[in-house]
């Protein structure tokens, strides 16, 4: 349904020299009335989120994007880092979240010579939260206030790249979980009862395959592979084939990759494709998430909104030319 709420968990990286493992989470809060004051993220276990981490590491990037009660948009940038933990953010965890803290993450963030920082406070997965999980996050959002008070304003999506999160090793289907507790009416104090869940489920391992000859004759790239999860070929799935086009400048890495075929899996998980080409071109593939719809909820009182399953990147390869 447009408009709906999801979580997005993605596994991505290492695949070239500039780009560092990393765990992606994507919240996208859809209709504005739906729009958080806090969220509770509940990682599994198996998934190590850094919570040892010393005071000042940095921990990644984070990206929030909102919209003002005029309608205007504003994106904030930032980095991701551990604050010290000391009993003035432990008291300010406790009235966030409701729960003794046993940590605090800081998002650093700006626009335009406006400076934020919207704390995360971190604390263990216990009774009665969500099963099967091992810490929680809770996300603060008031601070994104203006400083001289007035309305928080409406977030409508929040992307964190954690670059201190290790993978299970272990095979398994891993459920991260999001409870969103939406803004009131005056866009500062916190609807509780109208709370709603976002899932984003993890295949591990998760494996596309990707393979590329050139055909001369066609003057194509034959580009072929196989999309697996826990071992088992996924059937069904779209299959984005990216054209990467990247380089290298006095100023920095410039990315001007583009999807140039979609193309679905078969019953046993493979896929093929061909891409007309001219010159040596590099190539990616990435099997799109699924999103779906998700059973009740026994931890938020307006019941699970919808549910996704990660997408994949494969290794990139080159077709050449002559």
């Amino acid at each position: 349904m447009p408009g709906t709420p999801f979580l997005l968990v993605e596994p991505r990286g290492g695949n070239f020299a500039q780009d560092e493992e990393r765990v992606e989470l994507l919240l996208d809060f859809g209709l504005a009335r739906r729009a958080p004051g806090r969220v509770t993220i509940y990682a599994p276990q198996g998934f190590a989120i850094g919570a040892d981490a010393l005071a000042g590491a940095p921990l990644g990037a984070a990206v929030i994007d909102t919209v003002s009660s005029s309608g205007r948009g504003a994106r904030l940038r930032g980095s991701i880092a551990v604050l010290p933990f000391d009993p003035g953010v432990a008291e300010a965890g406790r009235l966030c979240s409701g729960t003794e803290p046993t940590g605090a993450w800081v998002l650093r963030l700006a626009r335009s010579g406006r400076r934020v920082e919207v704390p995360v406070y971190l604390a263990r997965s216990l009774a009665p939260d969500s099963a099967g999980t091992e810490y929680r996050l809770d996300l603060c959002l008031g601070a994104l206030a203006p400083p001289q008070g007035g309305p928080t304003p409406s977030v409508w999506a929040i992307r964190l790249s954690l670059t201190d999160v290790r993978q299970p090793a272990a095979q398994g289907s891993y459920l991260w979980r999001a409870i969103v507790t939406p803004l009131a009416g005056d866009q500062r104090s916190l609807r509780p009862g109208a709370a709603y869940e976002l899932r984003g489920r993890v295949p591990i391992p998760h494996r596309l395959t990707l393979r590329g000859d050139y055909v001369a004759k066609a003057r194509v790239a034959l580009l072929r592979g196989t999309l697996r999860a826990r071992g088992n070929g996924r059937p069904g799935i779209d299959i984005a084939i990216v054209k990467l086009d990247r380089a290298v400048t006095e100023t920095g890495f410039i990315v001007r990759d583009a999807a140039v075929a979609i193309v679905r899996s078969t019953n046993s998980g493979s896929y093929v494709v061909r891409v007309p080409v001219s010159r040596t071109t590099g190539f990616l593939a990435y099997a799109i998430p699924v999103e779906s719809g998700c059973a009740s909820s026994d931890i938020a009182p307006a019941g699970c909104l919808s549910a996704t399953t990660a997408g994949v990147e494969s290794d990139p390869v080159t077709v050449g030319v002559p």
